[in-house]
């Protein structure tokens, strides 16, 4: 059994609240870029991501009004070099 003391979890929570923040900002600096991603197993779609959804652990990007997670992103490259 493990047992976590309230100092072993504030280092842990404020660590993911880095993370947390990190994964926003990536997120953001997609905005406007062009990406290709996995829709499902067998649907690739591609296009522009317009907005950054807020969830409560890993942002999603909007990519044609739908939110997709960033393991779902094959490639991206900025809008003005997309063909």
């Amino acid at each position: 059994m493990i047992y976590l003391t309230q100092e072993t979890t504030v280092p842990q929570n404020r660590n993911m609240s880095r993370l947390n923040h990190i994964r926003q900002r990536m997120a953001r600096a997609l905005i406007g870029q062009v990406v290709s991603l996995t829709a499902d197993r067998k649907t690739i779609v591609q296009g522009v991501v317009t907005d950054v959804l807020a969830e409560p652990e890993i942002p999603k990007i909007v990519v044609d009004g739908k939110g997709y997670n960033f393991d779902q992103i094959l490639t991206h490259v900025p809008a003005a070099f997309s063909f």
